[in-house]
């Protein structure tokens, strides 16, 4: 369970990041973004004041996820973005989102320190930094108004799985990006469905390599899923194994399975659940797992 400090921090972090997304919005006269059909991100890295960053794409793959270079010539500084080739075009544009939350950092220096002061000294101004970077780009990605004007909530509870993958495709976001804002805006919950993402690339366990993890969740308000978690830890370890051994990268045969260790975990509520499962690839190597459950009833 995540300390009480831990819990001021995160919300700081949101609340500072969504400060600074709402002004990249106004600065560059986007302002209401309820209609927009997706967040035109080259645009505003090329236009936003100061900045003005030439994006290029790496010729050969490189260990960070993205590189701002800022370089000083006679006409005033110059920024320009490298992107990792092998990412997929979502990738790429949050990391362009991310590499400007970082320059407004740096034209907004008093955001660090107001949070370290709740934190505690708990992270260090780096962590902070990529944290804000992080949580600034999914804000400036798929902004509130948007979600509430757009996503259909109980069309998602219909098509499930595949609803969601043609949202986050036309808004130009991952799946993981968009279960995460899902989460925020959609308070306490959706009622009639859950959709869980995990992934290997969370947090390294001890000497041991990689393991599968919770990265989002969107639950009804009585469910709870903690992020950052080992699947095997939440009694979901078969999951993990056979998440494992699959060689396609989807299937359904498992997915009762999966819902039926997922109904040990809510032991406290008797549910009935359907829905589908799903293992992603991506470019940079990574794999993942989407896992949709529609609640039929609950007892």
């Amino acid at each position: 369970m995540a300390s009480r400090a831990h819990r001021a921090t995160i919300a700081a972090v949101h609340s500072e990041a969504n400060l600074l997304a709402l002004e990249c919005f106004e600065t560059t006269r986007l302002g209401d973004t309820t209609g927009l059909a997706h967040v035109p991100v080259e645009r505003i890295v090329d236009e936003f004041p100061g900045y003005h960053a030439k994006v290029s794409t790496a010729s050969q793959p490189f260990a960070a996820r993205a590189a701002w270079i800022e370089e000083q010539t006679p006409e005033g500084p110059r920024h320009e973005i490298w992107l990792r080739p092998e990412d997929s075009a979502a990738g790429k544009r949050f990391s362009m989102a991310h590499e400007l939350g970082h320059f407004m950092l740096k034209q907004h220096l008093g955001v660090i320190d107001r949070i370290l002061t709740q934190a505690g000294g708990q992270m260090s101004r780096e962590v902070l930094a990529e944290r804000i970077s992080d949580e600034f780009a999914s804000l400036l990605l798929l902004p509130a108004p948007m979600l509430k004007s757009q996503f259909d909530v109980l069309r998602a509870e219909r098509d499930g799985l595949l609803y969601l993958e043609q949202f986050a495709a036309r808004k130009g976001v991952s799946l993981t990006m968009l279960a995460k804002r899902l989460s925020q805006v959609f308070r306490p919950g959706p009622k009639g469905w859950f959709f869980v993402t995990a992934d290997f690339d969370v947090a390294r366990t001890q000497g041991v390599g990689f393991a599968l993890r919770v990265r989002t969740r969107v639950c009804p308000a009585r469910y709870y899923l903690p992020t950052n978690q080992r699947l095997t830890s939440l009694g979901l370890g078969c999951v993990a194994a056979r998440f494992e051994e699959m060689r396609p990268f989807s299937s359904e045969e498992w997915c009762a399975e999966a819902l039926m260790q997922l109904r040990s975990v809510w032991r406290r509520v008797k549910v009935d659940c359907e829905g589908v499962s799903k293992k992603y690839a991506t470019r940079s190597g990574y794999s993942y797992l989407a896992l949709f459950g529609r609640i039929k009833s609950e007892i």
